[in-house]
């Protein structure tokens, strides 16, 4: 009986560890989320606007004066490459990114779910062996 209590709580302490860390995921992924979707309406906003005048970020909160004069901007691509695109297909990597982070979030939520129902039934089995 004991050796089966045990077993049982050391499984809960498990549930719940592996539960705290998808929620921290989760929390991870709502936030690259929101932070897209702000990237999404500032890029619009510039795009759509008449003004071709700017304030450029040049890092470290320092920002110059700057002319937009092309249709073409840089995006970082990964590992330090930067590849020329139009407005368009910003618009679309940023449509695809978000389509993923989505995705991974709502799997994160139903990992989530069933790790909860195990964690509510290892608690019950817990408590009927009291």
């Amino acid at each position: 009986m004991f050796f089966m209590d045990q077993k049982l709580l050391e499984e809960a302490i498990e549930l719940e560890s592996y539960g705290s860390a998808l929620e921290q995921h989760e929390q991870f992924l709502s936030s690259q989320i929101e932070e897209l979707k702000k990237f999404s309406d500032s890029a619009n906003s510039l795009f759509s606007s008449k003004e071709n005048k700017i304030l450029a970020a040049v890092g470290k909160g320092v920002y110059i004066p700057a002319q937009i004069t092309s249709d073409k901007i840089f995006v970082e691509v990964g590992a330090g490459v930067v590849v020329k695109k139009t407005y368009s297909e910003l618009q679309e990597v940023i449509k695809e990114q978000l389509a993923k982070l989505i995705e991974s979030q709502r799997s994160i939520e139903m990992q989530l779910q069933l790790i909860t129902q195990q964690l509510q039934k290892t608690m019950a089995e817990l408590e009927k062996s009291e």
